[in-house]
């Protein structure tokens, strides 16, 4: 049954379309969002697949493997704010072996929510496995937020700072305050962790 009309219209008629949708630039988001994880991709798209035990349903924040406990997920320390990033190391030969952290590039939709389903390539980290974080010296006391950033950085690529990247005064100053506290040493020209 249809609805009445007023009048009729012909087929070949040319009828005004509805207005389309206004939706901001976080609806949008919201929208492609949902859309990868029904499609079982993770949210920041392809190549990166869902985990096997992930949930596919968008609206399922609780069940299977999350972002937020996957050890790959950092803290990236910006200009006194924290960003949310995945840091899984870059393997293969490539566009991806050229970056260390091929899933950081460095915008607002390479975030990494807490919420997201896991992507295959999860890792729980130390928190979920039960651990804890004062042997990597994250958690020492006395230590500045800068501090537990470099430390966390170094944990994160293995129990080094990266040598090809510039190590500046601010950075020099705060691996000297580490190297006091015996958190950091020095040899070679290459700064190491001193409790892995």
């Amino acid at each position: 049954m249809t609805e009445p009309v007023l009048f009729d219209v012909p087929d070949d008629a040319w009828v005004i379309p509805p207005p389309k949708e206004e939706l901001s630039r976080g609806e949008r988001r919201a929208r492609l969002v949902a859309t990868r994880i029904a499609s079982g991709v993770h949210p920041l798209g392809r190549p990166v697949l869902l985990h096997a035990d992930a949930s596919r349903d968008p609206e399922d924040h609780a069940t299977g493997p999350r972002c937020g406990g996957c050890e790959y997920r950092v803290q990236v320390h910006y200009h006194d704010r924290q960003y949310p990033k995945c840091w899984y190391p870059g393997r293969g030969g490539g566009v991806a072996s050229e970056y260390v952290h091929p899933r950081d590039t460095h915008c607002e939709s390479s975030d990494i929510r807490a919420w997201w389903p896991a992507c295959r390539d999860y890792s729980p980290s130390e928190q979920v496995k039960g651990g804890n974080y004062t042997k990597r010296g994250v958690n020492m006391p006395g230590l500045g937020r800068r501090q537990r950033a470099v430390l966390d950085t170094m944990h994160r690529n293995g129990g080094m700072w990266p040598q090809h990247w510039k190590v500046s005064y601010a950075t020099r100053d705060i691996f000297n305050s580490l190297i006091a506290l015996g958190a950091v040493t020095l040899s070679d020209g290459v700064y190491r962790l001193a409790m892995e």
